[in-house]
């Protein structure tokens, strides 16, 4: 199976997310450099998934992104 390049990206995203002990917000910076991502490129990809509930967002100095469930 092939998957497009946003999709990938997004998969690993989620897993990095999860793979995570705390359920602290992760920065998005932080997920693209760990997992080699261009970050501009990631930011739209994690967009559509706070939209459909998969991810929630936090704004602010320690905000990011956080998986919705566990």
């Amino acid at each position: 199976m092939k998957l497009t390049r946003a999709s990938s990206y997004a998969l690993q995203a989620l897993a990095y997310m999860a793979a995570q002990e705390t359920q602290n917000t992760i920065a998005s910076h932080k997920i693209a450099e760990n997992r080699d991502i261009p970050e501009r490129f990631l930011l739209k990809v994690l967009k559509p998934l706070v939209e459909q509930g998969v991810l929630e967002s936090v704004k602010g100095p320690n905000g990011g992104y956080r998986l919705a469930r566990r």
